[in-house]
């Protein structure tokens, strides 16, 4: 017989599942909203980077065209774009125990993440080279190469999700001011 969790740890798991989905979305949610009191126009072009980011494939491709284009500086768009792709890795990566609850997919992960801790326990150099690693994966402008997939890999290989936060927004920062620095040359 299954044991039953006390309705006081089911309720505050509930609590906990719900912080985990709301907290990356208001954490984007909220520049927009602060920027919408001091300039509407700044906080549609932010509004519209953000659509356009999040059109499946090209999106983190025509973002940067679009948000130069609707007037915000260089180092917005790519701050602004950077900040989003943290916030969808860290979406992925907090909603990760989800995923496990999957019972086709948990074997599998368990096994994966299990290898995946012994070896960087094993390694310890290669451990301290996990966020320059996501950095550089994040960087490389190939498809599948996102912060979903960051974040992903990051989970299942054991890294801390503040870890991983930090891999993304380093190779976010970097990709987005190589890529807003070659539209505004040409």
């Amino acid at each position: 017989m299954p044991r039953i969790a006390p309705i006081k740890v089911q309720i505050k798991e509930s609590y906990l599942a719900l912080l985990y989905f709301f907290f990356p979305i208001i954490l984007v949610a909220m520049p927009i909203l602060l920027t919408y009191f001091l300039s509407k126009n700044a906080a549609n072009a932010l509004f519209a980077v953000l659509s356009a980011y999040l059109i499946p494939v090209a999106g983190q491709y025509t973002a940067p065209f679009l948000g130069i284009n609707l007037g915000l500086s260089p180092i917005s768009v790519a701050l602004w774009i950077s900040y989003v792709e943290v916030n969808v890795g860290l979406f992925v990566a907090l909603n990760f125990v989800h995923l496990r609850k999957l019972k086709s997919v948990n074997k599998f992960l368990e096994k994966t993440q299990r290898s995946g801790e012994e070896f960087l326990n094993k390694h310890k150099k290669l451990s301290k080279l996990t966020i320059p690693a996501l950095a550089v994966f994040i960087f490389i402008p190939v498809q599948g190469s996102g912060p979903i997939a960051a974040a992903l890999v990051g989970r299942i290989l054991g890294i801390r999700v503040l870890d991983i936060a930090a891999g993304i927004f380093l190779g976010a920062v970097l990709k987005y001011s190589v890529m807003v620095s070659i539209i505004k040359i040409f």
